[in-house]
């Protein structure tokens, strides 16, 4: 369970790292010191060893989480790719979060809010799709912090067929949804 942002961006990274290997050494590390120093200790750490590489490559990466979080995502956006981070089951994260610290739910949800707004949404390389099985609009009410994610549309998603995610996912990075 994640209870912390730097567990998010940790999971966010090893995932990355897992679907595109190529592309996190290639262009993530490149003046990036946290992930090219991971890079090159993976083989010596074994299976998940990015994961673990990155938890102790920063003894403080708890509270350097919103650092991490901020380069990780600079780092991304000026490669210039088009990419759609697919997060789900995030209202657990977030009530797990909230769980343990409420001020850090909301420090993180403004963070992640500043991130989805700025570059404008339009403009930007990155784009969101955050789901799960709990309403998110409906937990974070609960916990007076709606106005956290007010910028984002509302979707429900029907059962889809293999072409009807690969239409999503174009439209989606195309902007269009």
């Amino acid at each position: 369970d994640l209870t912390h942002p730097a567990d998010f961006f940790q999971v966010l990274l090893d995932g990355f790292h897992d679907a595109h290997p190529d592309f996190v050494r290639d262009q993530l590390a490149a003046g990036w010191e946290l992930v090219s120093g991971v890079l090159g200790k993976v083989d010596e750490i074994g299976v998940g060893g990015f994961k673990l590489g990155l938890r102790g490559s920063d003894p403080d990466w708890r509270t350097n989480w919103r650092q991490h979080g901020d380069t990780f995502l600079a780092q991304t956006r000026k490669t210039s790719a088009r990419i759609l981070f697919i997060i789900d089951e995030f209202p657990d994260m977030l009530l797990n979060l909230s769980r343990d610290d409420e001020r850090l739910l909301r420090e993180f949800l403004a963070w992640f809010r500043t991130q989805r707004q700025n570059p404008a949404p339009a403009r930007d390389s990155i784009h969101w799709l955050v789901g799960g099985s709990v309403n998110l609009a409906g937990t974070l009410d609960a916990l007076g912090m709606v106005d956290l994610i007010n910028d984002l549309e509302d979707v429900s998603l029907p059962p889809l067929t293999d072409g009807d995610i690969e239409t999503f996912v174009k439209e989606m990075l195309s902007g269009s949804t």
